[in-house]
């Protein structure tokens, strides 16, 4: 085939081709197992549990992340005449808020999800959150991710650097550097750390007014672990957060 005659002008090569492809893979079988996975929760009475609707919200930000790597795939293969559209313009918008909301939104709930093994491993067996408070938190996550993407859109646009793609301008104010770490890393992660400890702290404090049939030895390790040891490795694990 002679690429120079190809419609699609940004796929010219071999490498691009089998890159393009194995995105398309990938977006299909996100969008497939992530839809089963909404599916089977909507569907088994059973794990209507309210914990389970974090996972549900898990299951969303993937969603939406393989919808973006569509949307990308999309914007790598259509013809240089059709990416000055207004139309491409939209769906590199619309690519960027899905892509920055739902990496966000997913980075978040696992965060708080890193509270149910910690409930397990230090032996806090107590009642399960309501659905309301998770509900709550899940409308959170969403707003804070939501916000925090907000100037990453307003910014991207589609650019020629070895071809057309996808991508944000870069930003000349300082204000609004700041403002942008502040919305997308640093205020999302500073909410949830806060609710994670008063969690931990409320669980130390149930655990702590219940009394246990165990000798000092087991006693004191299980402290150890509950209040130095599980909370640290947490923190240490919420810190990625940052980095990304």
């Amino acid at each position: 085939m002679n690429t120079s005659n190809f419609s699609f002008s940004n796929i010219t090569s071999k490498p691009q081709v089998a890159i393009a492809i194995s995105k398309l893979t990938i977006g299909i079988v996100g969008i497939i197992m992530n839809l089963l996975v909404c599916f089977i929760f909507g569907t088994h009475q059973n794990l209507g549990q309210p914990f389970n609707y974090l996972l549900i919200s898990l299951s969303i930000s993937d969603l939406m992340i393989s919808c973006s790597i569509i949307f990308n795939l999309f914007i790598d293969i259509l013809d240089n005449q059709l990416l000055s559209s207004i139309s491409a313009i939209v769906i590199c918008k619309f690519n960027c808020f899905s892509g920055f909301t739902s990496i966000s939104a997913a980075a978040l709930t696992l965060i708080f999800i890193s509270v149910k093994p910690y409930q397990a491993i230090a032996s806090m067996h107590i009642q399960e959150l309501k659905l309301s408070s998770i509900r709550k938190l899940i409308l959170i996550i969403w707003i804070l991710s939501a916000v925090g993407a907000v100037i990453p859109t307003v910014f991207s646009d589609i650019m020629l650097k070895t071809h057309f793609d996808c991508t944000i301008a870069v930003i000349d104010s300082l204000l609004l550097v700041i403002i942008c770490s502040i919305l997308l890393s640093l205020l999302p992660a500073i909410a949830m750390l806060t609710i994670y400890f008063v969690i931990i702290y409320k669980l130390l404090k149930t655990f702590n007014s219940k009394k246990l049939k165990i000798n000092s030895i087991a006693q004191g390790r299980q402290k150890t672990l509950r209040r130095y040891i599980l909370p640290v490795e947490h923190l240490i694990q919420s810190a990625a957060y940052f980095s990304s």
